[in-house]
């Protein structure tokens, strides 16, 4: 309990930078951790997870899968405590998944804001005309 930090509300881009200030972020369950998943990646922050059933035991795997970390997703709590294990003593391994995420969140379709958009605004025209055609 002495090593729990509960930081107070920050403006965002502090609050994103603290992500860099931890090593692993342990995504919760059976509920995901979701925007706070989303935040710790664009962080540079490596989250181990797990692909629950549900949509919100689910959000953080993709999340973590879309930023190319597939190997930290688990299918069980088995295999979720040995990816947190094997990092968590890796150290060189940890560093390396942080210094990956850094460099590819830019780039990342994950953190692509307009790309989104402009595929969200192909969607929506597409159902409209298709109702339009009904």
């Amino acid at each position: 309990g002495a090593r729990l930090v509960f930081a107070a509300d920050e403006p965002t881009p502090r609050y994103l930078a603290r992500m860099r200030l931890a090593d692993l972020l342990l995504d919760t369950h059976p509920y995901g951790a979701h925007t706070t998943v989303n935040d710790a990646l664009y962080g540079g922050l490596p989250v181990v997870t797990i692909a629950g059933r549900s949509f919100a035991g689910r959000a953080s795997a993709s999340q973590v899968a879309a930023a190319g970390c597939a190997d930290m997703i688990a299918a069980d709590l088995a295999e979720y405590f040995e990816i947190a294990d094997r990092l968590a003593t890796d150290r060189a391994r940890l560093a390396s998944v942080a210094a990956s995420l850094r460099a590819s969140a830019l780039r990342s379709p994950l953190f692509d804001l307009p790309g989104y958009t402009r595929a969200f605004e192909t969607a929506v025209a597409a159902a409209w005309a298709a109702s339009a055609q009904r």
